[in-house]
C-alpha cells in the first residue's frame, strides 16, 4: 500500500505539501503522517526521501551530499525537541524520589549518648554483635536499622521511629 504514495514522491525534484495533499486527497496533517511512514519504511533502494528547512518539498534522493545535509538538519532539529526534556526528567525526578530522613546521630547527641554507649545497650539488649562500626554506617545512612533496632534507639533516644529514620516525599 506504501508502495504507490512513495512512488508519487519525485527523485530530485521536490513536490509541494499542498500538491502532495491534492494529489493524495489529504488534510496537512495525514500527508505529513504519510511521509513519516515512508520515511519508516525501507523499500530495499539507495533512495531517501528529503525535505528541507526551506520549505520546497519533499523529492526522493540517493545524492549523499543531500543523504548528509538532510541528515544533520534531523539531527539538529532532534536535538532542540530535547533539549527541554533534561529540566523536565530533573523536576519529575525530584518531585518523584523519596528522601531518607535520617536523624540517628543528631538524636543520639541530642540525647547525650556517644556511640559506644548506645552499642554497649544494644548489645545487651538485643546483639552481641552490633558495633560501632554498624552505628555508624546507620548514622551516615549507609545502611538502614533493622525494625528492632530501630525500636530499641527510638527508646534509647526517647524519640519515635519516623523522628528517627523515614521518608519524605521531596
Amino acid at each position: 500500500m506504501l508502495y504507490g504514495y512513495y512512488d508519487d514522491i519525485p527523485i530530485g525534484k521536490p513536490i509541494t505539501k499542498e500538491e502532495l495533499m491534492h494529489k493524495w486527497h489529504m488534510t496537512e496533517r495525514q500527508v505529513r503522517n504519510m511521509i513519516a511512514d515512508l520515511r519508516a519504511e525501507d523499500f530495499g533502494d539507495d533512495y531517501i526521501i528529503i525535505s528541507s528547512a526551506s520549505g520546497k518539498g519533499y523529492y526522493r534522493s540517493n545524492s549523499l551530499e543531500d543523504i548528509k545535509k538532510f541528515k544533520q538538519e534531523i539531527e539538529n532539529r532532534a536535538k532542540h525537541t530535547f533539549i527541554p526534556l533534561r529540566k523536565v526528567n530533573r523536576v519529575l525526578r525530584d518531585a518523584d524520589q523519596l528522601k531518607l530522613v535520617n536523624n540517628l546521630k543528631q538524636a543520639r547527641q541530642d540525647a547525650g549518648y556517644t556511640a559506644s554507649d548506645v552499642v554497649q545497650i544494644i548489645n545487651m539488649r538485643l546483639d552481641q554483635n552490633f558495633d560501632k562500626y554498624m552505628l555508624s554506617k546507620m548514622e551516615n545512612g549507609l545502611c538502614s536499622p533493622n525494625n528492632v533496632q530501630l525500636s530499641i534507639l527510638s527508646e534509647i533516644y526517647e524519640k519515635s521511629s519516623e523522628d528517627l529514620v523515614g521518608l519524605i516525599v521531596s
